[in-house]
């Protein structure tokens, strides 16, 4: 049981990695976006309306990525083989067909 627990605490410290990476990604990257957003000089060129849709088409891309990033470090869950309903497809058959099973007539007691 311990090692059961441990095993998956390795696990989720595993793909708990780049969710950090990627929330560090994304905190630097609006801060630099925010630092840059102060300086007027840098920003002038998105002023006009080519500017602007530039601007947008690199913010789509940037939203894009983050969301591709989200993707890839979501943990999917694996299927369970033990389920509560059966799996859809055809019946399961018997072994032995139940018309071949014959009924053995058991010892009766004498009272």
């Amino acid at each position: 049981m311990a090692e059961d627990v441990r095993t998956r605490r390795q696990i989720e410290a595993d793909r708990a990695k780049p969710r950090s990476t990627a929330r560090a990604v994304t905190f630097i990257t609006l801060g630099v976006l925010a630092l840059l957003a102060l300086n007027r000089t840098y920003v002038e060129p998105y002023t006009s309306p080519l500017g602007q849709a530039l601007l947008a088409v690199l913010l789509s891309a940037y939203v894009a990525t983050l969301l591709w990033m989200r993707q890839m470090t979501s943990g999917r869950p694996t299927p369970r083989f033990l389920t509560a309903t059966r799996a859809p497809g055809p019946p399961v058959q018997a072994v032995v067909p139940l018309q071949a099973v014959q009924p053995t007539s058991a010892p009766r007691s004498s009272r």
